[in-house]
């Protein structure tokens, strides 16, 4: 608490304000009971499709999803990328390494390792290579700040993603449709083409993007 009143005084606002503004956002709203859920986000995964070795399940909120990603020991380098454009979401590295590219210039990349996390505003161009180290089994989780309504109910596969999805229908939901209506966003000036490649796996992408497995549309 003593923490957040000192972030709000730097901001410029008082403690009192910041509270007064929280109840004016509850007021008139009805209270719903919601339950409280404990779960291990890297159990029990859905497979995706067949040769990919890509795993994920969802769990939905009342205003938020969280989301549980594997990726299979040897497979993460051939699993082509897709440069994803949707709401908020941040986190983190349970086990395994990815390399992180996002921006519409591509300007940010980072090779993030167990512990590690990240955070992506709304919108930002972002694309993953899973077991970037040494291509081993890498485990993510992931949460976004608004209910992700395209990944669709629990409880099985994301809306798109299929063992027999074709990678055109897969990409087609990489980017949400109000990420394709926001206005003055800059042009996207790299594709998943531009993503390296390391060591003994490395390849042309425009290669491993020929294959016929889905991309990975996190």
């Amino acid at each position: 608490m003593e923490l957040k009143r000192k972030i709000g005084l730097l901001a410029g606002i008082s403690p009192m304000s910041s509270c007064l503004q929280f109840a004016a956002e509850m007021e008139g709203q009805e209270y719903k009971p919601e339950e409280v859920r404990f779960f291990d986000p890297t159990k029990d995964l859905f497979q995706v499709g067949t040769e990919a070795g890509l795993s994920l399940r969802h769990w939905n909120g009342p205003n938020m999803t969280y989301i549980g990603l594997r990726v299979n020991e040897g497979l993460g380098h051939i699993i082509p990328p897709s440069i994803s454009r949707h709401g908020e979401d941040g986190g983190y590295v349970i086990r395994g390494s990815i390399y992180y590219k996002a921006g519409y210039d591509g300007e940010y990349t980072k090779v993030l390792r167990a512990g590690d996390a990240f955070m992506v505003p709304a919108c930002a161009p972002h694309a993953v290579i899973f077991g970037w180290d040494n291509n081993e089994e890498t485990v993510l989780v992931a949460s976004t700040a608004d209910k992700a309504t395209e990944y669709g109910e629990e409880g099985q596969l994301p809306i798109g993603f299929s063992s027999k999805a074709t990678a055109g229908e897969i990409n087609a939901m990489v980017v949400t449709p109000e990420c394709r209506a926001m206005k003055s966003t800059p042009p996207v000036t790299w594709t998943a083409v531009d993503m390296p490649r390391l060591g003994s796996e490395e390849r042309s992408v425009q290669t491993v993007l020929s294959r016929a497995v889905s991309p990975l549309c996190f």
